[in-house]
């Protein structure tokens, strides 16, 4: 045992309908299994937290994206199934009309969120609660396939999905002293040839 601190890795699908910026302070609207169980295991986390003491940190990310990133199946995000389309010269397939919005977020900086939520020195009060890990900016996958230079061609919306995701980072950044260094279209520049 002897675990001092955990963080854990939640998501922002928990925010569901919500109006964006997406606050930490706004209702769970979970709209799909997935993120019932990651709201519960947030709230499992406040609860060892509030009752023995365990330093727990909350991390909703931000769709999640870079290097080494899956490119199929359940967990397949959409930049990796973008990059493996392009690779194989197939169209990048868009969910429903394409307009749904997401804030990327690039793995370096998650890294640098969580470097920082280990190391940092933290008032009692911040155990247990929620931080976005986000970038603060949106692109339509339209705008991401637009991006890619290639065909496309559109699939059925699915159910259980979220419009827009926009992460409000302020409590990070205060707190934590959390800064995304690395934007979406920049990095995509240098990977898209």
């Amino acid at each position: 045992m002897g675990v001092k601190r955990l963080i854990y890795s939640s998501t922002s699908s928990g925010y569901g309908l919500n109006q964006t910026p997406n606050i930490e302070s706004q209702q769970d609207d979970c709209l799909n299994p997935y993120s019932v169980s990651k709201i519960t295991g947030e709230k499992l986390c406040k609860m060892y937290s509030d009752l023995f003491k365990l330093e727990t940190i909350i991390f909703r990310y931000f769709n999640i994206y870079g290097d080494r990133q899956p490119i199929k199946g359940q967990y397949g995000t959409v930049i990796g199934i973008f990059e493996k389309q392009k690779s194989e010269n197939t169209p990048l397939t868009i969910v429903g009309d394409g307009n749904q919005s997401r804030d990327f977020t690039n793995v370096d900086d998650a890294v640098q969120a969580n470097i920082l939520a280990a190391t940092k020195e933290l008032d009692e009060k911040h155990f247990g609660t929620v931080f976005n890990i986000g970038r603060n900016q949106s692109y339509t996958i339209n705008e991401v396939a637009e991006m890619y230079n290639h065909t496309t061609t559109n699939i059925a919306a699915r159910k259980g999905e979220a419009r827009a995701t926009l992460a409000s980072i302020d409590k990070a950044k205060n707190i934590l002293g959390y800064n995304p260094k690395i934007n979406l279209k920049d990095w995509l520049k240098n990977r898209i040839k």
